[in-house]
């Protein structure tokens, strides 16, 4: 687990229920383009 998986995972616990739904279907997507 990197740093920046552990700002996201808590980022997400203080988002609103749909957007830490919707995360894990834009996480592989979102890291693509980070990590790109």
């Amino acid at each position: 687990v990197t740093v920046f998986q552990v700002l996201l995972l808590v980022g997400i616990k203080k988002t609103s229920p749909a957007i830490a739904s919707a995360m894990p279907n834009l996480a592989p997507g979102l890291i693509f383009v980070i990590a790109g």
